[in-house]
């Protein structure tokens, strides 16, 4: 999932909360509500965010651009892909 993406699943929950459906480990269905996070929980978000992408790009993890980039390189990847 692409940080606008992230991003705009937090926005949607931003607005005041949101219906979903989920199942438990027996396979029951439940209606949860999921609520807007406030500006403390945002940030923390925020927070945990940056420190996986740089844990990520520390390890040599591909971005998404990065790895289709190689991709191409190694002619695996063209334009018709994209």
């Amino acid at each position: 999932m692409s940080p606008q993406e992230i991003e705009g699943q937090i926005n949607k929950i931003c607005w005041g909360g949101r219906f979903s459906f989920i199942k438990d480990g027996l396979n029951n269905p439940h209606t949860i509500i999921i609520k807007s996070l406030n500006l403390k929980d945002r940030n923390f978000v925020d927070f945990v965010y940056k420190e996986a992408f740089e844990e990520a790009k520390d390890k040599g993890i591909f971005t998404r651009f990065e790895l289709r980039d190689e991709l191409k390189r190694k002619l695996l990847w063209s334009e018709e892909d994209d």
